[in-house]
């Protein structure tokens, strides 16, 4: 299930790629298309003070959120015939 937990004063831009590392510092990065091998350095955009929890993966939405949603760790069809 998706939840907001926070806005960024951030509006995003086309052709960029935006993520939080592990200190929920949001950085962007320029998307590669096709073929392309070039790398691009990532760029400071802004600092956060959302607190992260265990067994959530933390987004940037296309309105400029931080969104967070439940981790799926493992195959669960796996996890079924284990348990």
């Amino acid at each position: 299930m998706k939840k907001i937990i926070g806005q960024v004063a951030v509006q995003p831009e086309k052709g960029w790629l935006y993520y939080l590392d592990r200190e929920m510092n949001l950085y962007r990065s320029k998307m590669l298309f096709g073929k392309q091998k070039k790398r691009f350095p990532r760029e400071f955009v802004v600092r956060t003070k959302i607190k992260r929890e265990k067994g959530y993966l933390y987004y940037c939405d296309k309105q400029g959120n931080i969104g967070r949603t439940e981790a799926q760790i493992g195959n669960p069809k796996k996890r079924e015939k284990t348990v």
